[in-house]
């Protein structure tokens, strides 16, 4: 995934498309399955946070209220870390 992500961001290669196109387009193609497992029992938990480095796939959680955090921001929210 992150090798088409580099080659579609290189100048000349998507010509006309915004990052954010990008973004929004790579998002389509590459669905994990298990994202959305993680999802699930969020909402079925009533989280308030899920914890990940996959922030990006993950955002659609934000939809249900909740909000998804790299470890590193966990820690600073619980103040283990400045």
């Amino acid at each position: 995934m992150y090798e088409y992500e580099d080659v579609a961001r290189r100048p000349g290669v998507a010509a006309g498309l915004s990052p954010q196109d990008i973004t929004n387009i790579l998002d389509m193609i590459y669905q994990d399955p298990g994202d959305d497992a993680i999802i699930e029992a969020a909402i079925a938990g009533r989280c308030d946070y899920v914890v990940s480095f996959n922030e990006r796939h993950l955002r659609v959680a934000r939809e249900f209220g909740i909000e998804v955090l790299k470890p590193s921001d966990l820690l600073k929210l619980i103040g283990e870390i400045k």
